[in-house]
C-alpha cells in the first residue's frame, strides 16, 4: 500500500508542488527557499553556492579564486582574484593595489589615492 512520507521528501523521484527544488535527489525544498538560495547540485550532491563544481559557478554568479560570488555589481567592483584567492579590494595582490584604490598603506592595505 501507499506509505506517509514527509513533504520535504521526493516520491519516485517527484517534489510534491510548491516544494519542487532539489539539489541531492532525495530532499525537496520551497522554490525562494533559503536552500534554493544557497546551495546548488554538484554530481547529484548539494554543496554552498559559494563552492564551484568541477572549476564551475552556479548561474548568476562568478569565479573568484577558488570559490564563487553572486554576480553583483557591488560584488564585481569588489571582489578580484590573486592566485587561488578571491580577495576584497582593499587588500593587496602579491603587493599591488587595484587602479581604482591605488594607494597601498603597509603591507595589506589599498586605499584610493585621494588629497584630503
Amino acid at each position: 500500500g501507499d506509505n506517509c512520507i514527509s513533504h520535504s521528501y521526493q516520491c519516485n523521484g517527484i517534489c510534491p508542488p510548491n516544494r519542487n527544488y532539489t539539489c541531492d535527489n532525495t530532499y525537496c525544498y520551497p522554490n525562494n527557499s533559503w536552500e534554493s538560495e544557497n546551495y546548488w547540485s554538484c554530481d547529484g550532491k548539494c554543496i554552498r553556492t559559494s563552492q564551484q563544481c568541477e572549476g564551475k559557478c552556479p548561474t548568476d554568479y562568478f569565479i573568484c579564486g577558488n570559490e564563487c560570488k553572486k554576480n553583483t555589481t557591488y560584488n564585481r567592483e569588489r571582489y578580484r582574484t590573486c592566485g587561488d584567492q578571491c580577495l576584497y579590494h582593499t587588500y593587496q595582490c602579491q603587493g599591488v593595489c587595484p587602479d581604482h584604490r591605488n594607494f597601498s598603506c603597509g603591507d595589506t592595505n589599498c586605499y584610493p589615492n585621494t588629497s584630503y
